[in-house]
């Protein structure tokens, strides 16, 4: 089993190639490998920048092609200064043959679908409509399908160990020159970018965006009087992707006090029913605890806006603690 991949370093002084996105053009790979082969000298390093999947023509072909010219410029003694880079295709292939771990695995096939997954699942010989059943049918069936995409990955010689092999990304040796496929966030350190290197910097600042406007647009019906309401659907999903973005922003620790009003809505539950079990009485009159300060009389209106005030003053110190803690906290 492979270990995550790493940032290499580019050793030497001569030219270094780099290969963009092929996106699976396996013609336009042969045209690029003629001018490589043509113009490369001693000492040159190619470094191919990822997405060499992808829905423009043969993947699994373009895969041959890559190893072929690797074979020939070594088979020429023109040196092996050469790396593949991880980029987005690669990273949602993977994320395929690892789909029966996945909490929602359908939404994950359909998302990955949705940005050129299917080409790459046909070009193997395996069958997109045949995936979305197995992820209706359950887990045994997922591990079915997905067991089939690496058997038939297999019959491609080297494809898996290519693909187990990618870079993060390549680094010269003075690091005056950093190759990535997507791009790199620059407030934090090369170790902790994540997965700014193939999905870019911004999907963070995007997501976070997507999901303040979706709120900010529920809450124009949900204001009192409430003519919508949020159950636990929408409730849980943006949990959970409040929980994802402070992983990928390494925030994960501040997550209680940016969530102050949810830690003691929980905690509030968990020492009424301990203290009801236990010890046969009652420390709040109802819990959650917004349902004790109704139990007292608080209006409703006095009680959502203090809450709302509470949760604010806790967004106000996460913002405050990750703007002095910078991005290695």
């Amino acid at each position: 089993m492979t270990g995550p991949p790493t940032i290499a370093r580019l050793s030497g002084g001569g030219r270094i190639w780099a290969l963009g996105a092929l996106l699976g053009d396996d013609d336009a790979l042969e045209a690029l490998a003629r001018a490589v082969l043509s113009r490369w000298r001693p000492g040159d390093r190619l470094v191919v920048l990822g997405n060499m999947l992808g829905p423009n023509g043969d993947p699994a072909g373009t895969l041959d092609g890559l190893l072929r010219l690797r074979r020939r410029l070594m088979a020429a003694n023109r040196g092996c200064g050469i790396l593949f880079l991880r980029g987005a295709q690669e990273e949602m292939w993977q994320k395929a043959l690892s789909l029966p771990f996945a909490m929602t695995p359908l939404e994950v096939l359909d998302w990955m679908l949705a940005r050129g997954l299917g080409s790459i699942v046909e070009a193997y010989g395996a069958s997109v409509a045949d995936g979305r059943i197995a992820c209706r049918n359950g887990p045994s069936e997922i591990a079915r399908w997905t067991r089939g995409l690496r058997q038939r990955q297999a019959a491609h010689a080297g494809h898996a160990e290519l693909l187990a092999s990618l870079k993060r990304a390549a680094l010269a040796n003075d690091g005056a020159l950093l190759l990535s496929a997507a791009g790199v966030d620059a407030t934090r350190p090369l170790d902790e970018q994540g997965d700014a290197f193939w999905w870019s910097a911004q999907s963070d600042a995007t997501l976070a965006a997507a999901l303040t406007g979706s709120v900010a647009a529920f809450l124009v019906y949900n204001w009192h009087p409430a003519r919508l309401f949020m159950g636990d659907t929408g409730s849980l999903a943006l949990g959970c992707a409040l929980v994802a973005l402070t992983a990928e922003l390494h925030l994960l620790w501040a997550l209680p006090l940016l969530g102050i009003v949810f830690v003691v809505e929980a905690a509030s539950v968990i020492i009424n029913v301990t203290a009801i079990r236990r010890y046969g009485r009652r420390i709040f009159r109802a819990s959650p605890l917004h349902h004790h300060f109704e139990e007292m009389g608080l209006r409703e209106q006095r009680l959502v806006a203090a809450f709302a005030a509470v949760a604010a003053v806790g967004a106000m110190f996460t913002v405050l603690y990750a703007h002095f803690a910078g991005p290695a906290a």
